[in-house]
């Protein structure tokens, strides 16, 4: 309840400032100023991280982060359509598009050789060679 709904109820009589619905109202507009002011940091910080961070990677994680926490700030205004449009348009759509840009583009730095053996490749080769020379009988009609 914001400060023009205060004084217009107390105007006009609806409560007082010592009855239980004041109380009541006073206290959960703390805790909604709380959400807000928390999720009001993590939309900034999320933002400022997306510009500033020098990994496109993480860059993407963090405008997701930014885009989920608008959507909480359309759920706290009681805009639950945008909030889901919110989600499954910007975070569903254009997340996943902009996470295949960077995994697409994404290029070997200068001076890396792509067949370096690390602890990593060498259980991918395992699990490919196990899974080309299994017995495909019990998988393949």
């Amino acid at each position: 309840m914001c400060i023009r709904d205060t004084l217009i109820a107390i105007t006009f009589g609806n409560f007082s400032k010592y009855s239980k619905g004041y109380l009541k109202e006073t206290r959960i507009m703390v805790y909604e100023t709380i959400a807000f002011v928390l999720f009001a940091v993590i939309t900034v910080g999320c933002s400022l991280g997306v510009v500033l961070m020098q990994d496109i990677w993480h860059s993407a994680l963090l405008l997701g982060g930014a885009l989920l926490s608008v959507a909480v700030h359309y759920i706290m205004l009681q805009a639950e359509f945008l909030a889901a449009m919110q989600i499954l348009v910007y975070v569903g759509g254009i997340l996943i598009l902009v996470t295949f840009a960077v995994m697409l583009t994404r290029t070997q730095p200068e001076g890396s050789n792509i067949w370096q053996h690390d602890q990593n490749s060498s259980l991918d080769r395992i699990f490919c060679q196990d899974l080309l020379l299994s017995d495909c009988s019990l998988w393949w009609p």
